[in-house]
């Protein structure tokens, strides 16, 4: 059994959803679709499709490798970052395992934050090189 868990579009450094939910930034190009694996066989055909609207965008078929195990499984949608609403859809043979969607939006750029300008020295001072600490 294949369960949903999140869509996600950026992992950290083990691999764990950063950004997980339903709503991505306009521009984002790859969006990871998590699940859990439950009883699922070596050699089984497992697949996961990916849609804008009615339209396939990309898909994935192979044949599952890691085991009965309780896990948690990944696959990844490629997408042409424009708005709208995706719909991925995942199968064990035949079989659908769930069905759902994501949105990738208009999020209006961040206004300017105003940052100081640095310190002068003193006229008489040297500053310390980067890298090291001055004083």
């Amino acid at each position: 059994m294949l369960t949903f868990t999140t869509f996600a579009s950026v992992l950290d450094a083990e691999g764990n959803p950063r950004d997980a939910g339903v709503l991505f930034p306009a521009g984002t190009r790859r969006i990871r679709v998590f699940f859990r694996a439950t009883g699922v066989n070596n050699g089984a055909t497992w697949s996961v499709f990916c849609y804008k609207g009615d339209e396939l965008i990309d898909q994935y078929v192979g044949l599952w490798q890691w085991g009965a195990r309780a896990q948690t499984g990944r696959a990844f949608c490629a997408i042409d970052g424009s708005l709208g609403r995706y719909r991925v859809t995942a199968f064990l043979g035949t079989q659908q395992q769930f069905e759902e969607s994501f949105d990738v939006i208009d999020v209006p750029a961040a206004a300017p934050v105003a940052t100081p300008a640095p310190e002068s020295p003193p006229p008489d001072s040297t500053p310390a090189p980067e890298g090291t600490p001055a004083g």
